[in-house]
């Protein structure tokens, strides 16, 4: 079975992808006394016709994935049946009724219909807000002359199981089921390689020969690969805030959660497997919440802004603030200052310009800026004068670019031993603004009776803060 499927984007059709304007929507109640709205299972004709798009979309997948030579009217065939479900989904659940399986369908079709995952993140987050806010009353929700049971506890019991019976089609009961399953399989990852491609690769032992592939696109592909594994990083989060939500709803009655865990996994690998081709980290990416200098921008944004209102008043406490440095951002209040932090903290100045000037050179000029920061000398000399073949071939042959072999590694000199003063000498109590208390080192040179040793600077090899 071949799996080389990629979702394009086909000209001239606008697939419904999930944003957050459509969360709100999706947020909605359907009625001002039933937020959730009916149980379009007992609706009929309704609920046929919306399982029969739903029925044509997953035979379209069946066929496209089972053919062996996939051509593009498949292709489309498939694309076009997932939007009618999507389109007709999105009308049911804003105007009919808020029932968990078949949001459970729209997340699948955004998975499909959307390249860039954002759809996916955003239909999850929705279902996590659903269940927080009004799980009760979702649906399905069974009337009382349905149920087996008697009494309000085990009825309630019941309905509950079947509201969590009914995300079991979408996460799956094995490694390799669910709904999800597949469409996730046909995501790029980078470029033209799906997570399938990966898999296969890894099976076969080809992972060098696909890091090769990788590599020569990966300056092109560079932002939306940061910006797909970022996306996956959200995802992951997600699904784990609903296997917290779900569980906590479970934890007031003898319920048994829904299983998050092989959607959860599946998802890791989609994150492993990108860092491993590209070399991208998600951590790289995303800094801990301590290190956000985008948030530390964002908050004293707004503070300048709240005090321009206030037309004039506690300027004296703006100006304050004005002059202290931020906290954390200077080399100097990093005793452990790396390259990766320097790059993290450039990539959240990056996104904090996209959001707040989108107008602005500023946040591409960074992006570029940490795309060549990423590369090796010889692909960014092949970037930078790639119209000028003659001038890149005489810099290669110039610095060694072309016959480039590693160096032995070097050994590190034996630290210093500091000279043991023996002579007796006066007590000097040093003035408080001579005194040096960055460093115990001394000179290895003899010092005078009368002085103490003076404490020696610190060399190339010394501890140094950067």
């Amino acid at each position: 079975m071949r799996l080389q499927y990629l979702t394009p984007v086909i000209p001239g059709r606008m697939a419904l992808i999930i944003s957050a304007e459509h969360i709100d929507q999706l947020m909605l109640p359907i009625e001002e006394a039933r937020f959730a709205g009916c149980y379009l299972k007992l609706e009929g004709d309704n609920y046929r016709s919306l399982r029969n798009d739903f029925n044509q979309a997953q035979t379209s997948m069946r066929a496209l994935t089972e053919s062996s030579l996939i051509s593009e009217s498949l292709i489309e065939t498939n694309l076009k049946n997932w939007e009618t479900l999507s389109n007709h989904l999105f009308t049911c659940l804003t105007t009919q009724t808020k029932d968990v399986e078949l949001l459970g369908w729209l997340i699948t079709s955004q998975v499909v219909l959307d390249p860039t995952l954002e759809g996916f993140e955003n239909t999850l987050i929705t279902l996590d807000r659903w269940a927080s806010e009004h799980f009760e009353t979702l649906q399905p929700c069974i009337p009382g002359d349905r149920l087996k049971t008697e009494g309000s506890d085990e009825q309630a019991i019941e309905r509950t199981n079947f509201k969590f019976k009914s995300l079991l089609p979408l996460l799956g009961d094995s490694d390799g089921s669910g709904l999800l399953y597949m469409p996730l399989q046909l995501v790029s990852l980078i470029g033209d390689i799906t997570f399938y491609r990966y898999t296969s690769a890894e099976v076969h032992r080809e992972m060098d020969t696909l890091r090769q592939v990788v590599n020569r696109s990966l300056a092109a592909e560079y932002d939306h690969l940061c910006a797909k594994l970022l996306t996956l990083g959200r995802i992951s989060d997600a699904l784990k805030q609903l296997d917290h939500t779900f569980s906590e709803k479970a934890s007031h009655q003898p319920s048994s959660a829904p299983n998050f865990v092989f959607l959860k996994r599946h998802v890791e690998r989609m994150i492993t497997a990108m860092e491993q081709i590209s070399g991208v980290t998600l951590e790289h990416l995303r800094p801990p919440p301590s290190e956000d200098l985008a948030t530390d921008i964002e908050a004293k944004h707004a503070n300048s802004d709240d005090n321009e209102t206030a037309q004039g008043k506690n300027m004296s406490n703006l100006s304050n603030e004005q002059q202290q440095p931020l906290s954390g951002t200077g080399v100097e209040a990093h005793a452990g200052y790396t390259r990766e932090s320097a790059y993290r903290e450039l990539r959240h100045i990056a996104n904090f310009f996209k959001r707040t000037e989108p107008h602005s050179p500023v946040a591409y000029l960074l992006d570029k800026a940490i795309r060549w920061g990423a590369m090796p000398l010889n692909e960014l000399l092949s970037e930078l004068l790639k119209d000028q073949p003659d001038t890149r071939e005489s810099i290669f042959k110039l610095t060694g670019l072309n016959d480039a072999r590693p160096l032995p590694p070097v050994s590190a000199p034996p630290a210093a031993v500091p000279a043991t003063n023996t002579e007796p000498h006066q007590i000097h109590t040093p003035q408080p603004e001579t005194y040096n208390t960055q460093s115990n080192a001394v000179e290895v040179a003899e010092p005078p009776v009368s002085k103490p040793p003076e404490p020696a600077q610190p060399n190339s090899n010394g501890s140094q803060l950067w």
